[in-house]
């Protein structure tokens, strides 16, 4: 299996423009126009800045690995049909297609199938990642039920001139990184590679005998070109971002398919910020297209475009504000739809923060969603309140909101079984937190609730599968955040742990059983040791509670509970105007047997060196 003779030319081609930047860089007689600025600290706008009393998490992407690496930095869980393979996000209890991702604000969700295929896009790629949890449709639109999954690009942090990284690891597993950062006045531009591939020839135990996985492979590839101006009363932004992922199908352990899918994706924005006295106006465009090839034969196409026009302004001292309005134009081909279906969608929004007595901070978000003849509005109140007076510390906060997911083309336009008459699904949400954080110590305890109505699901109707507004929701839990850092002689110990309860209850089910592949219990941690900011030494521990496969909840459909540990060892040296970063890990250290999706071979004891060269 090879990537396409187009992808490998785009590949030299860009190999080739970062050979020539390193020389325009390092050679001293061309860097008179070409200025590599001191190290500052930029920061975007804050992504929680119309979202008081809500959960939000913030992870450092690593060069490493695709976006569902985020389960190895929290107790997230993600459904993995196999090592590589395709990887969907469960948040708060809720399915894939409730939770909703945005790259740089545009929203890349797949139309056909409303979801995200996380192993597709490359932590490589990825400057700022932030975690949503909880209902988000007031701010971020259709999808976000269950949460949001945050992308941004759009500040280029003054970093390395040119970063190298590469790895080499267990069952054939390479990976290359590039990036170069360029310099010209008030113009920065980076320009960033990735290609990996996985033979995937792992062995695993099948009825007592020891086994290699065949017909696993997976080979990426990820390109993206970054620019930023910036002038005196303007912020510009473009993005143009592609990646393709070719592999083979992993097969359940029982069967010998030979299926393989390739999948493209294409973003492009294009934002600018226009500041003025009083206000400050947002305009942007971007042009998401996804194609998926299965069995080089079957392929299914999709386009969105998406504009937005956004004002804000500070009233007195205390109050500022955002009115905005977004208009979306998709439409999908496949060969199970009749001809080529569209879809429009125009989202009427204001935002409102609230900055009351000092101690209390109130948010205020409203969204009218006209999607094609239906009309949805979703309403979101939170706030924030430091219950003790100059003890900022301690935070008390909450949130109440109103969520919905539009059908998807799947849904409506899939030939047979299509239902035209679907309606939204719709939830309320409502969570309550306690927040206590020092410079060495955070503690965060969140209870939430929420109840999703109209959940569209397949069901058989008269021999054909269907999809139905028939599914009831409840869902319950806690989530909680412990970190604390100290001393001990030169060296520094941090300890993070992340638990989650998640009771998710089907309600037009008999029993109220739990929702498939739905765990109730996650939990993370992570104990590191660093000594001198140059070497450390990182275990990390990740258990996930049993799950069921169907919604009767029997033992025959039970998948067992796993605990993964992984160990990292990583030293950094300095050489001139170089620095080197080394890393060893080796994961699922204690060689445990499990699977993620039932029948499905997952890989032992592996191990992974990893190299990353910035100058």
């Amino acid at each position: 299996m090879h990537l396409s003779e187009k992808t490998n030319d785009i590949v030299r081609v860009v190999a080739y423009f970062l050979l020539w930047m390193c020389r325009v860089m390092i050679l001293p007689a061309q860097t008179d126009s070409v200025v590599y600025l001191d190290q500052v600290e930029i920061f975007g706008e804050p992504v929680d800045k119309y979202l008081a009393g809500t959960t939000i998490q913030t992870i450092k992407p690593g060069p490493t690995g695709a976006l569902n690496q985020l389960s190895e930095q929290s107790a997230i869980y993600f459904k993995e049909y196999g090592n590589g393979q395709l990887a969907t996000i469960t948040l708060r209890g809720t399915s894939a297609s409730h939770t909703n991702v945005l790259w740089n604000g545009l929203p890349v969700n797949s139309p056909t199938l409303g979801q995200t295929d996380f192993t597709v896009w490359p932590m490589f790629l990825v400057d700022q990642l932030a975690v949503q949890k909880g209902s988000g449709s007031s701010t971020f639109g259709s999808g976000a039920i269950g949460g949001s999954i945050i992308l941004d690009n759009s500040v280029i942090q003054p970093d390395s001139l040119i970063t190298l990284y590469s790895a080499f690891g267990s069952f054939g597993q390479w990976d290359f990184g590039a990036s170069t950062q360029l310099y010209i006045g008030k113009l920065k531009s980076e320009t960033r590679l990735y290609k990996g591939t996985i033979r995937n020839d792992f062995p695993y135990e099948l009825r007592g005998v020891k086994v290699r996985q065949k017909h696993a492979s997976v080979e990426r590839l990820g390109l993206s070109q970054r620019i930023n101006l910036t002038t005196k009363h303007h912020f510009l932004f473009s993005e143009i971002a592609y990646v393709e992922n070719d592999r083979q199908i992993q097969p359940t352990i029982s069967s010998a398919s030979r299926d393989v899918l390739r999948t493209e994706n294409l973003r492009f924005l294009i934002s600018d910020e226009v500041f003025s006295a009083n206000f400050t106006q947002f305009l942007s465009l971007g042009y998401a297209w996804d194609q998926t090839v299965f069995n080089e034969t079957s392929v299914t196409a999709s386009h969105q475009l998406i504009g937005n026009y956004a004002i804000e302004t500070q009233v007195g001292k205390s109050i500022i504000g955002r009115l905005g309005v977004t208009a979306q134009d998709a439409w999908a081909n496949a060969e199970n739809y009749t001809e080529t279906e569209k879809q429009k969608q125009l989202h009427l929004f204001s935002s409102w923060n609230f900055n009351l007595f000092s101690r209390v901070l109130l948010s205020l978000n409203l969204r009218e969603a006209i999607h094609e003849d239906q009309t949805v509005f979703v309403p979101s109140i939170g706030g924030e309140w430091v219950p003790i007076k100059n003890f900022n510390e301690l935070k008390v906060r909450g949130q109440a909101s109103k969520g919905y997911r539009v059908p998807t083309f799947n849904d409506l336009f899939w030939n047979p079984g299509c239902n035209p008459e679907l309606s939204p699904e719709l939830s309320m949400n409502y969570e309550a937190g306690i927040d206590w954080a020092s410079h060495s110590f955070s503690l965060s305890v969140t209870g939430f609730t929420s109840r999703v109505d109209e959940w569209i699901q397949w069901v058989p109707t008269e021999g054909v599968w269907s999809p139905q507004n028939i599914r009831n929701v409840e869902i319950s839990g806690l989530e909680s955040t412990l970190s604390k850092s100290f001393p001990i002689a030169s060296w520094k110990v941090a300890v993070q742990t992340n638990y989650e309860y998640t009771r998710s209850r089907d309600l037009s089910a008999e029993k109220h059983t739990q929702l498939p592949y739905v765990p109730k219990h996650s939990f993370f941690m992570q104990l590191g040791v660093t000594g001198n900011k140059r070497t450390s030494i990182t275990g990390r521990w990740n258990y996930t509670s049993q799950r069921f496969t169907t919604l009767s909840n029997t033992s025959q459909g039970r998948i067992d509970d796993f605990g993964l540990f992984d160990l990292i060892f990583r030293k950094s040296f300095t050489i001139d105007h170089i620095s080197l970063t080394a890393q060893l890990a080796t994961h699922n250290l204690l060689d445990m047997t499990y699977e993620n999706v039932i029948n499905t071979a997952m890989p032992g004891r592996n191990y992974r060196i990893e190299l990353t060269i910035n100058y």
